[in-house]
């Protein structure tokens, strides 16, 4: 995305006098017009429905990518860069991507085209080498959920695996060896991670996996629902279950009760954020918690260049287990 310093180095005029001639403001000679139109043009400079940037635009500003709006998680992501901004003097912009590519560059490149230098960006589509140029372009762009090593000064992530390995071990506490997971249908990060936590505890615990046991999903919270129908038309093969995120967990649990299994004495159940209202819950739901308030605020603050030296290798956090109400011992002779 080509920027008014850009113009400004490769014409050699100053950014404020660049500033008049993009926002077509102030006296500037037709040689230094022309130079400065022409440019733009070459460099592709682009504005908003041709309509002029100002030079200050966006400065007062932070920015944040994330993938869905309506998702509590993502919620309390965008309400702590929120939080930061507004204890720097800073409004919140804030996009939404889905999981697209295409649908990622446009919402950053929005942004930076309204003059936001400061972004905090959770991205699940675009590729390391393309996150990893932008921060090397924008020095105020962190990302959050994702470890890039060329720039990992810049992130802030969850390591998630030993998380889902602490699941599953203590699913293994309470007798359970039949376990299984609903993962996501699509790659990232994550998804291999955690999926790696459950099996590393299944294989040392000299446990079995059956791949039918492995439920993947659609994003929404009817991948949760259909997995929970693919499990039960195999007979519930399994007598507790871990899944890839709370969404699916609560309707998983939904699911498994509407057609009469007991929640946790036919089936004990663990999700992964704890970022929904256990009041919705019953019974209350043991899951991992996902930092994702705190790690916000240390994206954001990276953002802004606060303590960005301080952590060279990186910002990395670790979900913790929250006992609830949906697991229990496991009572291998209770069958629906």
């Amino acid at each position: 995305m080509t920027t008014l310093k850009d113009i400004s180095e490769l014409t050699g005029y100053s950014m404020a006098t660049v500033s008049r001639v993009i926002n077509n403001q102030g006296r500037v000679s037709q040689k230094t017009k022309q130079c400065i139109e022409q440019a733009a043009d070459t460099l592709g400079f682009k504005t908003k429905n041709n309509k002029r940037l100002k030079l200050n635009s966006g400065t007062q500003s932070i920015g944040v990518v994330i993938n869905r709006i309506s998702s509590p998680f993502y919620s309390l992501l965008a309400q702590s860069v929120e939080d930061v901004g507004r204890e720097h003097n800073r409004h919140l912009m804030l996009c939404s991507s889905g999981y697209e590519e295409k649908d990622e560059r446009d919402a950053i490149n929005f942004l930076l085209s309204h003059g936001c230098r400061n972004i905090v960006i959770h991205s699940k589509a675009l590729p390391d080498k393309v996150l990893a140029e932008l921060c090397h372009k924008h020095a105020g762009i962190t990302i959050i959920g994702r470890k890039i090593e060329s720039v990992i000064d810049r992130c802030v992530w969850l390591y998630s695996m030993p998380g889902t390995y602490q699941a599953t071990q203590h699913l293994i506490n309470q007798g359970h060896t039949r376990i299984g997971f609903i993962n996501l249908a699509f790659q990232c990060d994550d998804k291999s991670s955690r999926l790696d936590g459950y099996l590393n505890a299944m294989k040392d615990n000299g446990l079995y996996v059956n791949h039918e046991w492995i439920q993947d999903a659609d994003w929404v919270e009817a991948g949760g629902r259909a997995a929970a129908r693919r499990l039960l038309s195999l007979g519930l093969p399994i007598t507790a279950l871990l899944a890839f995120n709370d969404v699916y967990a609560a309707s998983a649990l939904r699911e498994f009760q509407s057609r009469g299994v007991r929640v946790p004495e036919q089936l004990s159940i663990i999700g992964f954020d704890d970022v929904m209202e256990q009041c919705y819950f019953s019974p209350a739901l043991t899951t991992l918690k996902y930092p994702i308030a705190k790690m916000a605020r240390k994206a954001a603050l990276l953002s802004l260049n606060d303590n960005r030296d301080s952590h060279p290798n990186g910002h990395c956090y670790y979900p913790t287990l929250i006992h609830r109400e949906s697991v229990t011992v496991c009572h291998e002779h209770m069958k629906i």
